[in-house]
């Protein structure tokens, strides 16, 4: 299939003009994007701009008092996956998102920018958005979100979709062009979501490529013309013509599945011509999971960090070959208890440091991590993390360590960060000690009047 360059580091929909002359107050509040045939595509760790219209403006105004306004506003993202153990449901896949700012959308005071951060650790796949709002019952729900993988490109699709049967919500790709997306299969997965490309005029990033779709004159700017205006503005080729998709189809052998107590085997007939892509959906019970026939990257697929579960769940990708036999089987393992080092040990506020993830035992990989720094700050992998700590005081990292059988293990460690010393006011250094902040301060007057001493004697 071809794949085109990657997606931007973050949301792929650059414009999304307001076509209406004279636009009224919805009646509730309601998804703008992302929502069925306008999805979302993000990669994980990056932010997802969400559009959402409301009935009434917000109080505070946003920009005011953000910390208020944000009360009440929490989003989720809600995966699948086909469970590898017994009485797990495929929504139990589920990963909380932190929103940390709400802005007007421009002119438009009825409708709203949300910033959602979506942790680096959310496994690539399909998902549904549900944003909850303050003084909201339920919440917003049926906005398709596909994350890609950081650095990859969107694998798009062209196909007869709903015509397919229920296995193409298995096969490699990202994106649909055609129609409506493939109905969901019957193993929990959900399957790529659909861009309708005639539903009104849009601007989306492929690549070093601008596509825009449709025509909208904006209250305020000409379509045209702000879409020139972001391409010119990041080196962008402007184009009408859509994304050059690859005709895609599910093969006429059905993927094999058969399972028992503690294991899951997975069959796909030579004759399917087409490989396909699945999520194991397992709970992290101190098990490792065996596998043969395949190798699977396993990724967080519950909150990760304060709010974590006792019996994490975790979802693993595997890829079918045509002619493929996997099995998945249970089998005892050692308990995991990660630690983790910093470097330096004692770093000051405004200083970078180095979190060191834990050596894998004897013979095996180290585990990847995944961590949670707070503030929408997440890392995942297996490399050192560069982390910058603002303010002093100590300061928390949680997260979840994950072996390549499986096996999971909590991570937390506290870090005291010191005050800058007083010879350096701000900048920290390495093995230094705390300086009173006064000492700075003094030093800071001190600098000052001789700057007005100078001043004085050029005057004279």
């Amino acid at each position: 299939m071809a794949q085109p360059p990657a997606t931007p580091a973050g949301d792929w929909l650059r414009l999304l003009p307001d076509c209406d002359p004279a636009p009224s107050p919805p009646a509730q509040a309601a998804l703008r994007y992302p929502r069925p045939g306008l999805p979302a595509l993000v990669h994980a760790g990056a932010t997802l701009v969400v559009r959402v219209a409301l009935p009434t403006a917000l109080t505070p105004p946003p920009g005011v008092q953000q910390d208020r306004v944000l009360v009440g506003w929490h989003a989720e993202l809600r995966g699948g996956g086909l469970p590898l153990d017994p009485g797990l449901s495929p929504d139990a896949h589920r990963h909380p998102l932190s929103v940390y700012g709400v802005r007007p959308d421009a002119a438009r005071s009825m409708v709203y920018r949300a910033r959602i951060a979506v942790p680096a650790w959310v496994a690539p796949g399909s998902y549904e958005l549900r944003l909850s709002l303050p003084d909201q019952e339920l919440p917003l729900s049926g906005g398709p979100v596909r994350v890609l993988a950081p650095g990859s490109g969107a694998r798009v699709g062209r196909g007869p979709g709903p015509a397919q049967s229920g296995q193409a919500a298995l096969l490699p790709v990202d994106l649909w062009l055609a129609g409506e997306a493939p109905a969901p299969a019957a193993l929990g997965v959900r399957p790529a979501p659909a861009l309708e490309v005639e539903a009104g005029a849009f601007a989306l990033q492929l690549g070093p490529r601008l596509w825009i779709s449709g025509h909208c004159d904006d209250r305020r700017l000409p379509f045209e013309a702000g879409a020139r205006a972001v391409a010119a503005a990041e080196g962008l080729e402007l184009t009408r013509s859509p994304p050059a998709g690859s005709a895609t189809g599910a093969g006429q052998a059905p993927l094999q599945v058969a399972r028992g107590e503690g294991w899951l085997r997975l069959s796909l007939p030579a004759a399917a011509g087409t490989p396909l892509e699945l999520p194991i959906l397992a709970r992290a019970d101190g098990r490792a999971i065996a596998v043969e026939g395949a190798s699977i990257d396993w990724y967080p697929a519950s909150a990760v960090g304060a709010a974590a579960a006792s019996e994490p769940l975790i979802v693993g990708l595997v890829r079918l070959e045509p002619g493929a036999r996997v099995r998945l089987s249970r089998r005892p393992g050692a308990a995991l208890s990660p630690r983790l080092t910093t470097r330096p040990l004692r770093p000051h506020s405004g200083q970078t440091l180095e979190v060191l993830p834990p050596a894998g035992a004897a013979g095996t990989m180290a585990p990847r991590l995944a961590l949670n720094f707070g503030g929408g700050r997440t890392a995942f992998g297996r490399a050192a993390v560069r982390h910058r700590v603002l303010r002093p005081g100590l300061h928390a990292v949680t997260g979840l360590a994950i072996t390549g059988d499986g096996r999971v293990g909590k991570v937390r460690h506290e870090i005291e960060v010191a005050s800058p010393t007083a010879g350096s006011c701000g900048v920290g250094r390495s093995g230094a000690r705390p300086g009173p902040g006064l000492a700075c301060a003094m030093a800071g007057v001190a600098s000052l009047g001789l700057m007005l001493r100078r001043r004085r004697r050029r005057r004279k």
